[in-house]
């Protein structure tokens, strides 16, 4: 009986479109971060995010882009990579090419330490990597910013640097009592077990894998041998002519190890990487002082764009390696200026790194040689115009945490409605069906240690801000979303469109950002002028 992979593979042979003599094919090879993803997963976000700019952008001039090929997998047994191909045709002096965009899926190539190998690896490195995400926000964040740009925008971008830097502190500081406590607390059964079993599982699942390609040599030797395997199909079954590798995240450690070892014998293909919130910086200055591997260079022949983000809390700014060459080009971007979500939006950023992407993989090595490149004048108000909205953005962001700061001053004074507030939401925690069991195991152990006032009182306090901060930030955001988010992939969606942008988006920023400040002052105000949360 014929395999799965046997009719699959049969499939494509005859589905499989001619290959012109004179268009150029071209492999692409994405690499995933640290996570469970499944198989095809990565083919499908990465690959579907820079397919979708592409069709978009062929749209915009009347254009259709159709996928030519499609072979996935969900489970079934496939000895191929999970991959698609789309034709671009040729378009005046840019030539036809074909894209075969693959994965280099390696999540079910690691097994991760357990528990406490972890949590004792977390106590010993955890304030390194927060000390250089300090060091690195002051120097290309606060202080930059007090040289460049206009006078508001040198405003905005230094407070909300400023911010940020001290959350880095407050992390420096709680970071090892953090990671203690939900050490002790995962050892108790009954409901305290189960509160911390998610962050159990990241801390093993997630973190465990940035340890293991850094320790454990024979399973990152395997690891990285699936980027090797992707690179072999792309050159000798599909017939590509050169090969990109766009990593993210720690893929970037994984794409770096493959590139910079042996590992690949079709490498001089490789032409291009791509790494977009890397964390190299990371590995660099966690590796063991004696290791091999990750301390060679790219060969001579690969072009090296590293991307990053000034929020990014993995790659942490610009690479910097103390030892060895770095990249080629050094490409910082603005995702959001948010820490929270800056790693991830490098996939919805169509006007600094989806078109760059584009570019390179066309033109490698000369983006502006590329059919996707606008013009220079184009480009650059593309990229201003994504820049004057984030700050935009940004000034929102800080007007909601000082008004926030003021309401919790006066829930504060001259009543002291913070302690009842808490109070009143604790009693609410409690009768719920899941969380009921943890709030009364936490009450028990209250008791048991004889805790009382002023102790509760202060408690009490922190979880009212906790849930005030909540209910803030759940308002921000309902806010937000109408007056910024569809806007701004209206204007991202826009930016594909031949000809240069619209000349200012001034008056909008303007209008956007009196609604805004209007509606975060009037939730302020009226918080303000509540009682104590009702008791249920």
């Amino acid at each position: 009986m014929r395999t799965n992979a046997t009719v699959q593979h049969a499939v494509e042979d005859q589905a499989a479109r001619p290959i012109a003599k004179d268009e150029t094919r071209v492999g692409v090879v994405f690499v995933h971060g640290i996570g469970e993803q499944p198989e095809s997963d990565t083919i499908r976000e990465f690959g579907g995010a820079l397919l979708g700019w592409l069709q978009r952008w062929h749209s915009a001039r009347g254009l259709d882009l159709p996928v030519d090929e499609s072979w996935l997998s969900y489970g079934e047994s496939a000895s191929r990579p999970a991959r698609f191909s789309v034709h671009l045709p040729k378009s005046g002096e840019h030539g036809a090419q074909t894209w075969v965009l693959a994965e280099a899926w390696w999540g079910a190539r690691v097994h991760a330490p357990d528990f406490v190998t972890m949590t004792r690896w977390g106590l010993l490195v955890v304030g390194r990597v927060l000390g250089r995400l300090s060091n690195s926000a002051d120097r290309n964040l606060y202080r930059r910013n007090l040289l460049e740009r206009p006078l508001l925008e040198r405003v905005i971008r230094g407070v909300s640097a400023q911010f940020l830097l001290v959350g880095y502190a407050l992390a420096q500081v709680l970071a090892i009592p953090l990671i203690v406590l939900l050490f002790l607390i995962a050892q108790l059964p009954g409901p305290f077990e189960r509160a911390v079993m998610g962050a159990r599982l990241f801390v093993v699942q997630q973190l465990g894998d940035f340890y293991t390609s850094l320790y454990d040599d024979v399973q990152a030797v395997h690891i990285r041998n699936a980027v090797a395997y992707a690179v072999k199909y792309l050159v000798l079954e599909a017939k590509c002519s050169r090969i990109a590798v766009i990593a993210h995240s720690h893929g970037t450690v994984v794409a770096f190890d493959a590139l910079s070892s042996e590992a690949i014998p079709e490498i001089d293909r490789v032409c291009t990487l791509i790494t977009l919130g890397g964390a190299l910086n990371n590995a660099w200055s966690l590796r063991p002082p004696h290791a091999t591997r990750l301390g060679g260079d790219l060969p001579e022949g690969t072009h090296w764009i590293d991307v990053w983000a000034d929020y990014d809390p993995v790659s942490g700014g610009q690479l910097d390696r103390a030892h060895g060459k770095g990249p080629d080009v050094s490409l910082k971007v603005n995702n959001g200026l948010n820490v929270i979500t800056d790693h991830g939006g490098y996939l919805r950023n169509r006007e600094e790194f989806l078109s760059r992407v584009a570019q390179e993989l066309e033109s490698p090595q000369a983006p502006t040689a590329s059919r996707f490149f606008p013009g220079t004048a184009a480009d650059a108000g593309w990229r201003r115009r994504r820049g004057d909205r984030i700050v935009a953005l940004v000034s929102w962001r800080l007007v909601a945490m000082i008004l926030f700061a003021a309401l919790m001053l006066v829930r504060l004074k001259p009543f002291d409605r913070l302690a009842a507030d808490g109070e009143a939401a604790w009693l609410w925690l409690a009768r719920l069906p899941v969380l009921g069991g943890v709030v009364d195991a936490f009450d028990t152990a209250g008791e048991w240690l004889g805790a009382g006032p002023p102790v509760t009182d202060v408690l009490a306090r922190a979880f009212a801000v906790g849930v005030w901060a909540l209910a803030f930030a759940v308002f921000y955001l309902l806010l937000t979303w109408p007056l910024f988010a569809i806007w701004h992939e209206a204007e991202g969606k826009r930016s594909v469109q031949p000809g240069a942008p619209p000349e200012s988006q001034r008056a909008q920023i303007i209008v956007r950002s009196a609604i805004a400040i209007a509606g975060l002052a009037f939730l302020a105000k009226v918080a303000s002028l509540l009682g104590p949360l009702a008791r249920p």
